[in-house]
């Protein structure tokens, strides 16, 4: 009798054992559960930000092609108008005059 109360006692650590492991086992998944849902919802919101950065990118490339182009028509239309070759382009007043004769000069809109 004293074998199989030995054999039991065994088996009632080993199950205690096998269930505190299970335990530890459980909350360290549910951990990892909520750590990859985290990083989930980083990843999104990174992928998010990324297309909003590339959407404003592309506009301002479209307003610079644009602004470019109004400039180089304007610079065009000057030199074909009045002749002159001396154009000076003034950025922060958005104007292309010549300095020479003041013939010509074009605001930028």
């Amino acid at each position: 009798m004293s074998e199989s109360h030995i054999r039991i006692e065994e088996l009632s650590r080993q199950v205690n054992e096998v269930t505190a492991q299970r335990v530890r086992l459980s909350t360290e998944n549910s951990e990892l559960i909520k750590e990859v849902h985290e990083y989930k919802v980083h990843l999104d919101n990174a992928n998010h930000t990324k297309s909003q950065l590339a959407a404003q990118l592309e506009d301002s490339r479209r307003r610079l092609e644009d602004e470019e182009r109004v400039r180089q028509g304007l610079e065009r239309k000057c030199l074909t108008s009045s002749g002159c070759i001396c154009l000076e382009t003034n950025i922060n007043n958005n104007s292309i005059s010549c300095p020479d004769c003041f013939s010509c000069s074009f605001i930028l809109d």
